[in-house]
C-alpha cells in the first residue's frame, strides 16, 4: 500500500500552510510572486499532472500563462481557502489514483507515449517541494 509521509526530506507543505501568518499570503518582495500565487500555481500544475495521468481526454493549460494565477494585490480568505482545499483534494485524489492503478508504475502511461506514472509522480513531488521552499523563504523574508 502506498503511503505518503510529508516530513521525510523537506519541510511539510501542509504544516507550512497551517502555520503561515495570513498577513503574508499576498505580500510581495521586489515584485516577487506572493505566497498565494505560488500556492495557486502548485495547485494548477498538480491538477494538470493528475489529470494528465488519469484522463486520456485531458487538455493541459497553455504554458506558461495558464499555469499562473492573475496577479492580485490582496486576496480574500475565501480565495485562499479554496486554493488550499482544491490543492488538498487533488493531492488526495492522486494518492487514491496511485493506490487504485495497482500496477507497476514504471511502464508508459497507456495514453501518453514516453511518459510513465513514476515520472509524473516524481514531477509532482519535485515541483511541490521546489515551490514550498520558495514560499518558506518568502515567509522568512516577510517576518
Amino acid at each position: 500500500m502506498f503511503e505518503v509521509k510529508q516530513d521525510q526530506a523537506s519541510y511539510p507543505l501542509f504544516k507550512f500552510l497551517d502555520e503561515l501568518n495570513p498577513v503574508f499570503r499576498h505580500q510581495r518582495i521586489n515584485n516577487s510572486h506572493t505566497i498565494w500565487e505560488l500556492m495557486d500555481h502548485i495547485r494548477i500544475a498538480q491538477e494538470d499532472i493528475y489529470q494528465f495521468m488519469s484522463n486520456p481526454q485531458w487538455k493541459s493549460p497553455v504554458w506558461p500563462q495558464e499555469y499562473w494565477p492573475i496577479k492580485i494585490d490582496g486576496i480574500k480568505d475565501e480565495k485562499w481557502e479554496k486554493t488550499i482545499f482544491d490543492f488538498k483534494e487533488d493531492f488526495n485524489k492522486i494518492i487514491q489514483f496511485i493506490q487504485s492503478i495497482n500496477v507497476n508504475i514504471t511502464p508508459e502511461i497507456p495514453h501518453a507515449k514516453g511518459y510513465t506514472f513514476l515520472r509524473e509522480i516524481l514531477l509532482i513531488g519535485e515541483h511541490n517541494a521546489h515551490h514550498t521552499g520558495q514560499m518558506l523563504q518568502l515567509s522568512k523574508q516577510l517576518s
